[in-house]
């Protein structure tokens, strides 16, 4: 968290707008009905296959998108179970994304789920999405739970159990949900937990509710049992900051951000370097990245890995002099440097070979030089405006200002 400090809080000056973004839903496809069994075995699974010829004559048949394997609803099963062809979800594959879609939820397959030396001399991978009971967790996450779904995912090549987990190539989880009514006038609690083999949950910050489909979706690196929750969050001390209440909020439910303590959030407080950057590879979900440390960003430090992976990615690159002054407020201009290089990179924000000028800024001459373009890229969005004319590139960004943005940055990726 970020110690609090003596820097008034102000209404954003940098106004977010809207970044276009990949559909979070399934691309339009072709679609291909499994044969499943009539009935399930005696554990309770309903079993069904995928050869590579019907797969491949159902993809001729579109020109582009995810082929959705259609899974049809098995009386009295507990679990559903897929066999699809290894080659399919190998990475160098030529073949689409697959949708296994299923009564208790979808999964999208990306076509790189493995290393082709992980799937070496194996003919199939059998994909198992089962429905489970709150039975095994502690009374405290049972009652977070409540009745709502609760699923748990498991692979296999050739019928072997396999520990995947590829935070490059993360798999798209849809589970089909009804909010209360409670749940519907603040849809952004709505979120996921994962729960790791003790029953100990996790927040999933990419969880949130599609009302479009109907569906509580989010992005799984690794398999495993995640559960629907609904979670609210405020703070004693935001009073005055009713344009930030939302955003904060929101965030903190998602277990994207945190206050300084259980009650208090410190809206006004400057935020520094280290936590701008921790904020920020929460919300863009960016896999871990291994990369050297700066002479001044421990390998212990509590941000040290998103720090790290920032560096890897090229978003991050130091004040010089392998340091990277991670305790000092972020300037605004930093702050704005960073958040379009993280969006360059997630492909939410195209190189253009002729960018805004900054002349238009009373300040604009201010804007260092290694800012320049990653500024003029964010106004070219409408993610930067300014305010009466002046874009404070030095000044510090509150911790209310930097909820905001990420926020509106949140909502517009769909949770990718």
């Amino acid at each position: 968290g970020t110690d609090p400090g003596t820097g008034p809080g102000t209404e954003p000056e940098t106004e977010p707008g809207t970044i276009p973004g990949d559909n979070p839903s399934p691309a339009a496809g072709a679609a291909l009905k499994l044969a499943a069994a009539s009935s399930p075995d005696a554990a309770g699974v309903a079993k069904a296959a995928a050869t590579q010829a019907a797969i491949e004559q159902a993809l001729a048949g579109a020109p582009g998108g995810t082929l959705t394997l259609d899974f049809p609803k098995v009386e009295g099963a507990r679990a559903y179970e897929a066999a699809l062809p290894a080659p399919l979800l190998t990475e160098g594959s030529a073949a689409r994304q697959l949708a296994l879609q299923t009564e208790f939820g979808t999964i999208t397959l990306p076509n790189d789920m493995f290393k082709p030396g992980e799937t070496a001399g194996k003919a199939n991978v059998s994909i198992t999405l089962k429905q489970v009971g709150t039975a095994g967790f502690a009374d405290d996450v049972k009652t977070a739970i409540g009745d709502r779904p609760v699923i748990d995912i498991t692979i296999m090549l050739d019928g072997t159990t396999t520990a995947w987990n590829n935070p490059k190539a993360p798999v798209r989880v849809a589970i089909p949900y009804q909010p209360s009514q409670a749940e519907r006038n603040q849809l952004d609690g709505i979120t996921v937990w994962y729960l790791d083999g003790t029953g100990r949950p996790t927040p999933v910050t990419s969880g949130r509710y599609e009302a479009s489909t109907g569906t509580v979706t989010f992005l799984a690196t690794h398999f495993s049992s995640y559960a629907v929750v609904y979670v609210t969050k405020t703070f004693s001390d935001l009073a005055g900051y009713s344009w930030a209440q939302k955003p904060i909020e929101a965030l903190a439910a998602k277990g994207i951000i945190a206050g300084i303590s259980e009650t208090a959030f410190s809206p006004g407080v400057a935020i520094k370097r280290a936590d701008f950057v921790l904020l920020l590879m929460r919300t863009m979900g960016f896999p871990s990245q291994a990369a050297a440390s700066f002479a001044d960003a421990g390998a212990s430090a509590y941000y040290a890995d998103a720090v790290q992976t920032a560096r890897a990615l090229g978003i991050a690159d130091g004040s010089g002099d392998n340091r990277f002054q991670p305790e000092a407020a972020i300037s605004r201009q930093d702050m704005m440097a960073l958040t379009a290089r993280a969006l360059r990179i997630a492909g939410q924000l195209p190189a253009a070979t002729l960018q805004p000028s900054l002349a238009g800024f009373k300040d604009g001459v201010d804007v260092a030089d290694y800012a320049q373009a990653s500024i003029s890229g964010l106004i070219r969005l409408g993610i930067v405006e300014g305010d009466g004319g002046y874009l404070r590139p030095l000044a510090s960004t509150s911790r209310a200002e930097i909820a905001v943005l990420l926020y509106r940055i949140y909502q517009s990726l769909g949770g990718n």
